[in-house]
């Protein structure tokens, strides 16, 4: 049953814990964990359900076995760096990847308990391209595994691009001809190993073979600044994307905010159209993650840097305000 579950969701300032069954919209709410820290992401062990990770305050990484009961400090990373992302494996239990700035790629396969840093990924030829805005530095910003394909590791770096490896980290390779190599987040698309797609700051980005070329997707499209990226892994595959108007700065400026709008499209992103009925117009924080119900395709969350929570039961077709009053929403999972 679908009101049995709750999202665990990741803020500006603390893990809070939503009834994604709620009958009227939820205010007033309090952290259950890591008050007054940032918290993103949250992920979920391959493991089975009650094992989650959380990164808190761009440094520490937390354990729990009860899916978000009682968190334990596993690690902390190196000297004079971010915790920036992590992926947790989709198919090899308690095996991890850590995006950290200066981009670099860590390693544990054991839960976190050890780390390792991926070396392979400083010898590509083009690092000497990677940049930020002083004083942040290049960082990995996205990862991601191809399903099927366990040893096929994306990651993609702000600002340097998409780098691939098919050997669970021996190599990587450059995949930036034609991609605008401001990198927010890579997805393959599920059962075809050539398709994979890309959101920059200058709008989705798609591939038919495996990152070597890229073709911008602007049709449909009316927002340049792409951040979350969904695609459904059961037929259809149906995807969705959040573009704001412009890049992070203009968010707090003028009456309209990000201006951000959903996307969606069913023809492996070729075209798209507007799934944002029920959404504020403008919507004035960005929409910064997107969910699906695992066991519910038609079951949508989304969740806002103006701190609130939207849902759908419709795949998108119309959206209803689930928590409003948060601080900046990061990140979402779905728990029992």
């Amino acid at each position: 049953m679908i009101n049995k579950h709750h999202l665990l969701v990741g803020t500006e300032q603390g893990l809070y814990r939503l009834p994604v069954d709620a009958q009227a919209p939820l205010a007033g709410l309090t952290p259950t964990a890591f008050e007054k820290l940032e918290v993103d992401p949250v992920a979920r062990d391959a493991g089975g359900p009650t094992t989650l990770y959380a990164v808190v305050g761009q440094q520490e990484l937390w354990r729990s076995a009860d899916q978000g009961g009682r968190w334990t400090k596993i690690w902390e990373s190196p000297k004079d760096t971010r915790l920036y992302t992590l992926l947790a494996h989709p198919s090899k239990p308690g095996v991890l990847y850590a995006g950290l700035e200066p981009a670099a790629v860590w390693t544990s396969d054991d839960g976190g308990q050890s780390w390792r840093e991926i070396e392979a990924l400083q010898r590509v030829p083009d690092k000497s391209e990677w940049r930020f805005f002083p004083p942040r530095q290049a960082h990995v910003r996205a990862l991601a595994i191809r399903p099927g394909e366990p040893e096929m590791i994306y990651v993609g770096i702000e600002e340097g691009g998409v780098y691939v490896s098919e050997d669970g980290g021996s190599t990587f390779h450059s995949r930036n001809e034609g991609l605008y190599r401001d990198i927010h987040t890579i997805r393959p698309w599920p059962g075809d190993p050539t398709l994979l797609f890309a959101t920059t700051g200058d709008g989705l980005y798609r591939s038919t073979d495996q990152g070597r070329h890229w073709s911008h997707i602007t049709q449909g499209i009316t927002r340049s600044y792409t951040v979350p990226l969904l695609i459904q892994s059961a037929p259809p595959h149906t995807m969705l994307v959040a573009a704001a108007v412009a890049p992070p700065p203009s968010w707090e400026r003028g009456t309209r905010g990000a201006d951000a709008v959903i996307f969606r499209s069913r023809d492996g992103g070729l075209t798209w159209d507007e799934a944002a009925t029920g959404l504020p117009s403008p919507q004035k924080g960005m929409v910064f993650c997107l969910l699906a119900h695992p066991h519910h395709p038609s079951r949508l969350f989304a969740g806002t840097t103006d701190g609130k929570v939207y849902a759908s039961t419709d795949q998108g077709d119309h959206w209803g305000l689930l928590a409003d009053g948060l601080p900046e929403v990061y990140s979402m999972v779905l728990i029992s």
